[in-house]
């Protein structure tokens, strides 16, 4: 069987610190390289759901003006909170979902 000898036998305790370091410094910034993207996708998200929910109140209350002609998308501002909007995307993705299913079952009349 092979042993692995402890990681502090191999590095100085100079260079441990310096790897913890870069790994602190990794870790704080891993998500903000994606943070445009994700915040793109909440915004094209919040226009969607705005508009399937104004579309399906129109056809169900046969309001052809109530009905979007296109996706309006407003921009958030910088620096948001990042785990707010993985939250928003996903509470998004589920009322499209639910919006989406009452947008097909509105009855012909």
């Amino acid at each position: 069987m092979c042993q692995l000898a402890p990681h502090r036998a191999l590095l100085s305790q100079d260079d441990v610190a310096d790897l913890q370091d870069k790994i602190k410094e990794q870790s704080s910034t891993f998500f903000k390289r994606f943070a445009d993207d994700l915040t793109d996708v909440d915004d094209v998200m919040n226009g969607l759901s705005e508009t399937m929910i104004s579309a399906a109140h129109g056809l169900k209350h046969r309001d052809g003006d109530r009905i979007p002609a296109v996706i309006v998308v407003t921009e958030t501002p910088t620096n948001p909170d990042l785990g707010k909007v993985c939250r928003d995307i996903s509470d998004g993705v589920a009322e499209a979902k639910v919006t989406f299913t009452a947008f097909t079952t509105i009855r012909r009349a």
